[in-house]
């Protein structure tokens, strides 16, 4: 049963993935930014809760930008290792 691989589909997908990454942390960044004061502006018992909210999706970004980095390093190896089997498979046919 033969298949097709899209090798430029790959390296789209994986530069959509890199992308999105990035896009998320500019965008957590000026969160972050524009919260930078909020301690001092919630005065009483809102303040620790802000702090440890700010931790918590700081936190969880490392550990989704950390989870999607690796998965876009294996997307680009599994893409040079369909592109090598192939090259190796043409070979094997002249």
């Amino acid at each position: 049963m033969p298949f097709l691989i899209q090798h430029d589909g790959a390296d789209d997908s994986a530069d959509v993935i890199g992308k999105a990454v990035q896009d998320l942390g500019t965008i957590l960044g000026d969160l972050n930014q524009a919260l930078h004061d909020m301690d001092q502006a919630v005065q009483g018992q809102a303040s620790p809760i802000w702090a440890d909210q700010q931790k918590a999706w700081n936190e969880d970004y490392g550990a989704m930008e950390t989870s999607l980095g690796t998965g876009h390093k294996t997307l680009l190896n599994i893409h040079a290792l369909f592109r090598d089997g192939d090259a190796n498979g043409a070979r094997i046919f002249l």
